[in-house]
């Protein structure tokens, strides 16, 4: 028989606060929703989940910064459909902004970790989109060959994640040279700090979401607040990065 303790598994945490004082560095971090909690509440969450967002106009917000940033000029070619991917499509609020507001067709994947999530989307996005590929899954687990999307979305997912590098590196790997990553983040705000504490995310300055991005190896990144005319604002920012030739 072995005297060895047997290990102790450690749960993913993401930090609350933190500070200095003196020789001392204080912090304190909060676990992270296990992915079979967060599954099961953005299942239960799910069919009404839709209603939320419109009452705070994120797809007009969407749309609004989507028209701002003109990412559509990245890409001369409306010839041919774009190659999206959704990740953390939930119900498709950022791709039917996308949609409404691309000049050409667009061939959309989505993954989400909710089915119920998933299914709504499907309702929603079909009649919007050339293609639609709608998978259950991890992002940091693609099944996505390398450099095959023009386009990578993302909204209101890194701060879930307890390794952000993670997710985005595999993000990084199936966009193409040039292509580009449009993100929303919970912005530190009042109501940012709500969705912290109700979610266990992590709070997300500029700075950080910046610092993600460019150490993945995106470029050009911009930050994006929402236009004042939507009560999302009050939640979230945008931010779009390039992948360099």
């Amino acid at each position: 028989m072995s005297d060895s303790a047997p290990l102790t598994t450690i749960a993913p945490t993401v930090p609350v606060i933190a500070f200095g004082m003196g020789g001392w560095r204080i912090s304190i971090a909060r676990e992270v929703l296990s992915p079979d909690h967060l599954r099961a509440r953005y299942d239960r969450f799910a069919a009404g989940w839709q209603a939320r967002i419109d009452r705070l106009q994120f797809e007009q917000a969407y749309e609004e910064l989507l028209t701002r940033a003109d990412v559509a000029h990245v890409f001369a070619d409306h010839t041919r459909p774009i190659a999206v991917l959704d990740a953390g499509i939930g119900t498709g609020a950022m791709s039917t902004a996308l949609c409404r507001t691309w000049p050409g067709q667009v061939a959309l994947s989505g993954v989400d970790i909710s089915a119920d999530m998933l299914s709504e989307a499907r309702k929603r996005l079909k009649p919007l989109v050339h293609s639609l590929t709608l998978t259950q899954g991890d992002i940091e687990r693609l099944p996505l060959p390398d450099e095959s999307l023009d386009i990578v979305m993302m909204a209101h997912v890194l701060e879930h994640i307890p390794d952000p590098a993670r997710a985005l590196a595999e993000l990084f790997r199936v966009l193409r040279p040039g292509g580009v990553l449009i993100t929303s983040i919970t912005r530190r705000s009042w109501a940012g700090a709500y969705v912290q504490l109700l979610w266990r995310t992590h709070s997300v300055s500029i700075g950080k979401a910046k610092s993600w991005l460019n150490a993945a190896g995106f470029t050009r990144t911009k930050a994006l607040p929402f236009s004042k005319a939507y009560p999302a604002r009050k939640f979230s920012i945008a931010y779009v990065a390039h992948k360099p030739l």
